[in-house]
């Protein structure tokens, strides 16, 4: 008992077992005399690690990938396809990604993680698919409207930027932030 996910007849001297769950199987023996023995045993059922929702990252930025932590298993990241990026960690639960993408738009590369229990039992594999955004540009172009020594000069700078919208700007005078 219990009779579910028993693959073969229960009647036989080795019944495979597929639980969804860890689950304890007994063993009841009865002989022609009606004596009784029992033995008990626990199939544990590993839990299946998780890569986590999907990432985006900059390009030339470190960026990380992450799993569920299974006490006692062992874990190895590699790209499903394309260049590594992984510069640390590629046998832990948390390596280190940094992939220069300079575009146009954005690239997409998957990594698989094999998560191994102990010891060597089973493997089980998920992916995780990660973005990489090129680096946004700016661009300026000034135009002097005019320069007056009153203190009321004007001068016009264009702007224009690539990546992914919205962006955030930030003024600066002299490299000094301008709160103005």
């Amino acid at each position: 008992t219990p009779g579910a996910n028993i693959m073969h007849s229960a009647g036989t001297l080795s019944p495979m077992v597929n639980p969804p769950v860890t689950t304890v199987y007994t063993l009841t023996a009865t002989d022609l005399l009606g004596c009784v023995n029992s033995s008990q045993t626990t199939v544990n059922v590993n839990p299946r690690p998780y890569a986590g929702p999907d990432v985006a990252i900059c390009s030339g930025v470190n960026g990380s990938l992450s799993v569920s932590t299974i006490a006692g298993y062992t874990y190895a990241w590699s790209p499903v396809s394309g260049v590594s990026g992984i510069t640390s960690g590629a046998n832990t639960t948390s390596p280190t990604l940094n992939i220069v993408w300079n575009g146009p738009g954005a690239k997409k590369q998957k990594y698989k993680v094999v998560c191994t229990a102990p010891p060597g039992s089973c493997s089980v594999t998920d992916t995780v698919e990660v973005t990489i955004f090129p680096k946004p540009t700016a661009t300026t172009t000034n135009t002097v409207q005019k320069l007056c020594d009153d203190g009321s000069s004007t001068f016009g700078v264009t702007v224009n930027f690539t990546g992914i919208a919205p962006w955030t700007v930030q003024h600066c005078v002299n490299g000094v932030p301008d709160s103005t």
